[in-house]
């Protein structure tokens, strides 16, 4: 059974990704003490079969705030009432941060600026600097 699949045809095994069922944090009156809806999901980069080098690297760059020192990606998820909710979630957070972070990144076409554009951007600045110096007072010679 297969946990995540993400768009670049990647599957994550389920022996791979921890979850970990913790109480929430916050208002919820006495449920929110009783039961464990809290999801976190605890997925080591460095151990990772399905990543080559440079996928790791990309996820690692990408993501270094999510990334423990152990090499641990750890995506929570509390917004749920329902623990199945909260991993679904979680899940989809995950694969997600995979996606942007294996996302190919487009290259910048270089343009130059036409003529007139520059033109027209100089005469307004022409247009400015006179118009404030009409508005200075000029000192008499007596």
């Amino acid at each position: 059974m297969n946990v995540l699949k993400t768009k670049d045809k990647i599957t994550i095994p389920k022996d791979e990704i921890k979850i970990i069922f913790s109480r929430s944090t916050g208002p919820g009156g006495q449920r929110v003490n009783k039961v464990s809806t809290k999801v976190n999901l605890v997925w080591n980069i460095w151990r990772s079969r399905v990543l080559n080098t440079d996928q790791k690297q990309k996820i690692i760059k990408k993501w270094a705030n999510k990334i423990d020192k152990d090499g641990n990606f750890i995506v929570a998820s509390q917004s749920e009432r329902s623990q199945s909710q909260n991993r679904k979630k979680a899940i989809d957070k995950l694969q997600s941060f995979i996606n942007i972070a294996l996302k190919p990144t487009k290259k910048r076409m270089a343009t130059v600026a036409p003529f007139w554009v520059k033109e027209k951007r100089l005469i307004g600045k022409k247009i400015r600097s006179e118009k404030k110096k009409t508005r200075s007072i000029k000192k008499l010679n007596l």
